[in-house]
């Protein structure tokens, strides 16, 4: 396989890490359950509800920083400009898109106990 075909082959379940680097997320979830397991010498069972508790966690610290990001500087810079189309689409879209990054959190997190 050359480069260029390993560009381009890709499983429909992937996690961008780096523009180079393709992983599977069941990989990565393995490997966070893998990890805590042995550090904290934890069975199998609580190792992937703990591993899938923190990625959950993860995704509520991000959509609230998201979030935080809207209210502090987005919609402050929208409230300076003259007309009111931008306040609107960003009043609009604020909750989707925290709603958006909590139901990731939630699919991932949970994706290794119902795949």
């Amino acid at each position: 396989m050359t480069a260029k075909d390993s560009n381009t082959f890709c499983h429909e379940k992937t996690v961008t890490v780096s523009c180079k680097f393709r992983v599977p997320a069941m990989i990565m979830m393995a490997n966070l359950a893998e990890l805590i397991r042995d550090y904290l010498n934890l069975s199998q069972l609580a190792s992937e509800i703990l591993a899938s508790a923190i990625i959950f966690a993860s995704a509520i610290i991000i959509a609230w920083l998201g979030h935080s990001l809207f209210e502090k500087y987005f919609i402050k810079w929208a409230k300076r400009t003259k007309t009111t189309l931008d306040d609107e689409i960003l009043r609009n879209i604020k909750a989707p898109v925290f709603l958006f990054a909590i139901f990731v959190g939630a699919y991932y997190g949970l994706k290794s106990h119902f795949s």
